[in-house]
């Protein structure tokens, strides 16, 4: 038995594709993450770390400009009058400049950042306006305590700033830590994925063997299948045909005369022997289809011609068991490009079924459907015997299959539907089946027109 081959592609797509995305999955986020963690530390770095290290250098010149401010004012007496204005001068223009530039620094760190510098830039402007005029030389004091209030304010907005640099070297290192972490675990996971990867290449290598393996044996079957049919078939279809013709012979007296029971016995042996040959005929198209030598002859055939035809072949035998035969097709002819001896056994089959399940006093209806948007041609034959049940209407195509109940009650190989099945696809056509209304079976043959 071979396998499934839609469960086998699923079953191949699964045990390959699950782990091939895992380890994807891995690699991508291998990739991924030192990239993240990278970009996010240097970001930490060029807009809080390293600016909050170059801010604290810019508030210790500033602190230490303002220390040199204090000196001057304590060693003005001391020293030479232009050269302490020189000294001014240039700390002032050095404050100017590491204000300035401080500004911009703090504007990247943070807005408390912003409101620390604002409110030490406020006291030291202070400091400046009463240090420059003479009221600050009356009250030193009071200078002395703005001075000391410029300071406080520029060592807070230090400690800030070393607050800030310290927070960004701890989160820098979480960063780096969850980085190795990751690469930790993820890691041996992707590696063990890949060995996954490996097995199920190699499980469905094996697989893609053993389903080679079966479909190889499967052909080799179907060949001394179909090798044994035909020397069977062949065997016996010899004798048989003999054996109809000796009794053709006696028939007709031939041998000698006959009595009419024993005519009535030589006939029943005939209509015996035409069963056998007809279903050596259908073993034949079995054996055929399976190895693929069906062999059609098409040319232009007039369904309705060919329907007609056949009813009148069976209307003795519906007439037999008094079943009703009614033909109903559209008046112009419908002219296709098929098999037509193929197409006629269809239906014959068809009508054959119909008349075997149909009780006395039933009715059977052949008729055709023309081509009206749909580019098809439909046969169907309708009775109102017991019909189908939906759960058997694809099993009565299988090969030697009779529906539960009619074992022994009717006559048959249970050839005749699976062979007309597989004659019609071959033809490009299909048949389905369906209930009629009112109940019975309705079949319907389906040829491209």
């Amino acid at each position: 038995m071979t396998p499934d081959s839609p469960s086998v592609a699923r079953h191949i797509g699964s045990s390959r594709w699950a782990p091939t995305a895992f380890v994807v999955a891995s690699l991508l986020l291998l990739f991924a993450i030192p990239i993240a963690v990278s970009y996010r530390v240097r970001h930490l770095r060029e807009n809080r770390g390293d600016v909050s290290d170059q801010a604290r250098v810019l508030v210790n010149d500033l602190e230490a400009a303002l220390a040199t401010e204090l000196y001057l004012r304590d060693a003005a007496s001391r020293m030479p009058a232009q050269r302490v204005d020189s000294i001014r001068r240039a700390t002032r223009a050095s404050e100017i400049d590491d204000e300035r530039g401080l500004d911009s620094l703090v504007r990247r760190i943070s807005p408390e950042a912003v409101e620390r510098f604002v409110e030490f830039r406020a006291l030291a402007r202070s400091w400046h306006q009463r240090a420059d005029t003479s009221v600050a030389l009356e009250n030193s004091s009071n200078t002395a305590n703005t001075a000391l209030d410029v300071l406080q304010a520029a060592e807070a907005l230090d400690d800030y700033l070393t607050r800030v640099f310290d927070e960004t070297r701890i989160e820098v290192r979480r960063y780096a830590h969850f980085e190795v972490v990751t690469i930790a675990i993820l890691g041996p996971i992707a590696l063990a994925a890949m060995g996954v990867v490996f097995w199920s290449g190699r499980r469905v290598l094996a697989l893609a063997q053993a389903i080679e393996q079966d479909r190889a044996a499967l052909a080799r079957s179907v060949e001394a299948r179909s090798s044994l049919i035909h020397g069977v078939t062949h065997d016996v279809k010899n004798p048989l045909g003999a054996a109809k013709g000796y009794a053709e012979l006696l028939e007709e007296g031939i041998g000698g005369p006959l009595s009419s029971e024993q005519v009535a016995m030589v006939r029943r042996v005939r209509r015996l022997v035409d069963v056998a040959l007809g279903t050596i005929a259908e073993l034949l198209d079995v054996a055929a289809a399976d190895a693929g030598r069906l062999s059609f002859e098409r040319a232009p055939a007039e369904i309705g011609t060919i329907v007609d035809e056949l009813a009148d072949d069976y209307r003795a035998a519906s007439t037999e068991k008094q079943i009703e035969m009614v033909v109903t097709r559209p008046t112009q002819p419908m002219v296709i490009m098929t098999d037509a001896a193929r197409v006629r056994r269809i239906i014959a089959n068809m009508v054959s079924n119909a008349i075997k399940y149909t009780p006395p006093g039933g009715r059977i209806v052949l008729s055709t459907r023309a081509p009206d948007g749909d580019p098809r041609v439909g046969i169907c034959v309708v009775d109102n015997g017991p019909g189908i049940p939906p759960d058997l209407r694809d099993r009565i195509f299988d090969e030697f299959y009779r529906a539960p109940g009619t074992q022994g009650s009717t006559t048959g190989s249970g050839l005749g539907l699976a062979i007309s099945r597989r004659l019609a696809r071959a033809l490009g056509g299909d048949i389905e089946v369906g209930e009629a209304e009112g109940g019975g079976a309705q079949f319907t043959l389906w040829l491209p027109a």
